[in-house]
């Protein structure tokens, strides 16, 4: 297992990697979504690791606590918990794939804003109307 230590300086990393690189959020549209249904698409395991960067033009958006959502993330906006290691089961504290795909909005964008060994944080984006 990582400690909390090794976890925040992977964050960190990730940021600078998003930022040099210009990474932006995964957006998806209805289309994709209906389509999609309970199949895992290729598209959704590429949401980009964006640690605690944050893109120029978007703002991150406030979750409210549900299952799924850890409310401490790295900002304190809420970020959905979801298995990443394809093993975990619906009702556990981590959401699966499956499960973080029926809470996807269209429009919105997702990225990675911590990564743990097993399991992910997803932050949401929503595009700044004021840049």
């Amino acid at each position: 297992m990582m400690d909390l230590q090794t976890i925040h300086e992977l964050t960190a990393k990730s940021a600078r990697d998003a930022k040099r690189r210009g990474k932006q959020p995964a957006v998806f549209s209805e289309d994709q979504l209906e389509r999609w249904g309970l199949r895992v698409p290729d598209e959704i395991r590429h949401i980009p690791n964006l640690g605690s960067y944050l893109p120029k033009g978007w703002a991150r958006v406030q979750l409210k606590k549900e299952h799924g959502v850890y409310p401490g993330d790295n900002e304190g906006h809420g970020a959905f918990f979801v298995d990443a290691s394809g093993f975990g089961q619906p009702g556990e504290a981590a959401l699966t794939i499956g499960e973080f795909i029926e809470k996807l909005k269209p429009g919105l964008g997702y990225g990675i804003v911590e990564a743990g060994q097993f399991q992910v944080k997803i932050g949401v984006y929503a595009r700044r109307t004021d840049s």
